[in-house]
């Protein structure tokens, strides 16, 4: 009998090598795997945290916005009172002119 038990032989011994070598690869690209879906979480809940706090400023900005428009009526509205305001008050100088006249 030879010393050619399965465990002994050269291409046995090779292969087992290439099988660590594989199984070390393929755990060295599960970690990378893990890390990157790690940093990836950590991506998207950054992400979730914007997107809330522009949710946020949009709905101020649309406030604001709506406010504004409220103002410029507001101050449509004021500038069409003054000048009927104004039209009166030449109204009454000159009813009050007319009246000086009528007196004299």
């Amino acid at each position: 009998m030879t010393d050619e038990t399965p465990s002994h032989r050269p291409g046995i011994q090779w292969e087992r090598h290439i099988q660590s070598g594989i199984g070390a690869l393929i755990v060295a690209m599960m970690l990378w795997v893990g890390t990157s879906i790690q940093s990836q979480s950590v991506a998207i809940a950054k992400l979730q945290v914007q997107v809330g706090e522009t949710q946020v400023q949009i709905a101020s900005l649309l406030t604001q916005e709506a406010n504004g428009v409220s103002l410029g009526t507001e101050t449509s509205d004021i500038h069409r009172l003054q000048s009927q305001i104004d039209g009166l008050a030449q109204r009454t100088r000159a009813l009050e002119q007319s009246v000086a006249r009528m007196q004299r």
